[in-house]
């Protein structure tokens, strides 16, 4: 198992030297663990954002904290519950339900703002000729989506009636649709794109006519009894939403992805996510995501129903984000 420590920002010194003051004597480092995914590709983009919103998040907090790299086989959801669980990792980030709230210690902060939740539609060209004149709930559940079987999508997709066949990985989601066994296969604004291009030889495309979205969290989470860091993620949490610094982050890594979804011209489907647990903060509204773009679209929930999108507050500056690679992360 290797571990690889990541330098940490030494403003504080920087700081005394200039000052002609002898520094205080650094305290001891404390570690916090996490897991090293291996370079593949521009899903990367979601690893670094994780990781270099857990350095400001412990900046704020914990000055002794050192994140630390902790070198596993690419694991799924279950298996880093048990890294956590086991005291090899400190800190993992994962979609949440009332299952794993349960199991770990939710730090109830959105890392991804509800974007993972907004979903447009990978399909055939064939197919997405077709489903551009979809335009209820009931006509979309006549086609078949696809996704893992122990996904936290799947059930919400089945709780709106909507058809499902399931595989055990995204490969063998890519083969049902390849194989026309599956219509679309719904994906996160923060995936879909780098996605596409890599299957656009197989004619495979973004269908540009729908979208989905369901209420979901991604949080960071810890071990049960590791209540200290759990208090120090949720203070440098408050620190860096109150200070900016978390939009800033979020709209430095995803406001490319976003603008290229033009939700402003989707009909939108909305979908309730029954396992959504009551803790979750969806009276926050400054921790979520909601397209001002998206303004006089139509939001078709629970059947043919229209709604508006409330208007949210303007996107901040729009950096592209980082060329980096890195695989999806555990469902």
């Amino acid at each position: 198992m290797l571990v690889q420590r990541l330098p940490r920002i030494a403003l504080t010194l920087a700081l005394l030297a200039t000052s002609g003051l002898p520094p205080a004597k650094a305290a001891e480092p404390i570690p916090v663990r996490v897991h090293e995914i291996e370079n593949q590709g521009a899903y990367n983009k979601r690893y670094s954002y994780f990781l270099v919103l857990l350095e400001h998040v412990l900046n704020a907090s914990c000055e002794e904290c050192v994140v630390e790299k902790v070198a596993f086989p690419l694991a799924t959801s279950t298996r880093n519950t048990v890294h956590l669980q086991k005291g090899r990792i400190d800190v993992a980030w994962l979609n949440t339900n009332s299952a794993r709230e349960k199991q770990l210690r939710p730090i109830r902060i959105p890392i991804y703002k509800g974007l993972i939740g907004w979903r447009l539609l990978l399909a055939r060209e064939s197919t997405a000729n077709k489903l551009k004149d979809v335009t209820s709930l009931e006509q979309l559940q006549t086609f078949w989506a696809g996704q893992g079987h122990d996904w936290p999508d799947t059930p919400i997709l089945k709780s709106a009636g909507l058809r499902v066949r399931t595989s055990d990985s995204w490969e063998g989601i890519i083969h049902l649709l390849r194989q026309e066994r599956i219509d679309y296969f719904p994906r996160g604004l923060n995936e879909i794109f780098y996605e596409a291009q890599t299957l656009r030889h197989h004619g495979i495309v973004i269908e540009h006519s729908l979208a989905l979205h369901y209420p979901a969290a991604v949080y960071f989470y810890v071990a049960k009894h590791n209540q200290a860091l759990a208090q120090r993620l949720e203070a440098g949490f408050e620190t860096i939403i109150k200070n900016g610094v978390f939009d800033r982050l979020f709209h430095h890594f995803f406001d490319a992805d976003i603008r290229a979804a033009h939700l402003e011209t989707k009909r939108i489907f909305e979908l309730s996510n029954p396992n959504l647990p009551p803790l979750t903060p969806l009276s926050r509204t400054e921790l979520w995501f909601t397209p001002a773009s998206v303004v006089g679209s139509k939001v078709v929930a629970s059947g043919t129903q229209n709604k508006t999108v409330p208007e949210a507050a303007p996107a901040g500056p729009a950096n592209a984000p980082p060329k980096n690679a890195a695989p999806p992360e555990p469902q």
